[in-house]
């Protein structure tokens, strides 16, 4: 949040304000807020990792600054034969969908609806504010990402593979070629986004690129007890290992009737 801490602690209570008018359930609050001195906010109510790399120096001096099996995987990738392209086209939306399902089942999480995907080109890629790495193997596709630029910040905002062809790296390729392109087009930073805490080998695979690692918190207001209370990161837990065996149809069905209730 912008400003000094009254201003903020004066935001806040607008907020809530505001909130308790509207007979809201509860308020969250997506900015650690434990320092504010704030009566009722002290300990987040749930926390996460954001990571965050720098891409200001030169492309040598990024690539050095990776993890060693990162390096390898990279060069395994391009020796493999694995291709490259980016495009911002609903096409290329609609190639890295299919694979966003896949490693969503994977997972055990429902997949979001295309709709939502269909909004992302609308407004965003189409505008020439992101773009699709896609890569191939024998014309194949076989791994993808979504990431968002304006100015000098950059987002990762989707990933996904077919884990039948994990072994030849193609993830690790698609993020070097992204962040060589991405800093051509003048972008200085990329956020990796948010790693709940149990994710670890999402969270290794972003500290493998050299990403510096923060800590966030959110905080839940709820309204009806005018105090902030704990919150579950329900990105993983029983229902995945049970969503996991759920046919794809049945699972997009789930996603697109309950994609504001799932992770």
């Amino acid at each position: 949040m912008l400003g000094d801490k009254d201003s903020q602690r004066e935001l806040i209570n607008e907020a809530i304000q505001l909130g308790e008018q509207r007979k809201w359930k509860y308020l969250e609050f997506r900015s650690d807020l434990s320092d504010l001195e704030h009566p009722k906010f002290n300990e987040p109510s749930i926390q996460f990792h954001r990571h965050t790399l720098n891409l200001s120096a030169s492309a040598d001096t990024l690539f050095n600054g990776f993890e060693s099996s990162v390096r390898r995987a990279i060069r395994k990738a391009e020796r493999a034969g694995v291709t490259i392209d980016k495009s911002n086209t609903l096409d290329a939306l609609r190639t890295y969908y299919l694979l966003h399902c896949q490693t969503r089942q994977k997972h055990g999480i429902p997949p979001q609806p295309f709709r939502l995907f269909l909004n992302l080109h609308r407004h965003i890629l189409s505008q020439g504010l992101g773009m699709v790495i896609t890569a191939r193997y024998q014309s194949k596709p076989i791994a993808a990402a979504v990431f968002l630029h304006k100015g000098a910040h950059s987002i990762y905002k989707f990933g996904a593979s077919d884990p039948v062809f994990l072994e030849l790296r193609a993830n690790n390729l698609v993020m070097w070629k992204a962040i060589q392109w991405l800093s051509a087009l003048g972008a200085r930073i990329l956020d990796f986004g948010r790693t709940s805490i149990g994710q670890e080998g999402l969270r290794r695979f972003k500290l493998g690129w050299g990403a510096e690692e923060l800590a966030i918190g959110y905080h839940r207001y709820d309204i009806s007890t005018a105090a902030c209370v704990p919150s579950t990161d329900d990105s993983s837990g029983r229902h995945a290992s049970v969503l996991r065996h759920v046919p794809l149809s049945i699972l997009r069905l789930i996603g697109a009737l309950l994609y504001k209730h799932v992770a």
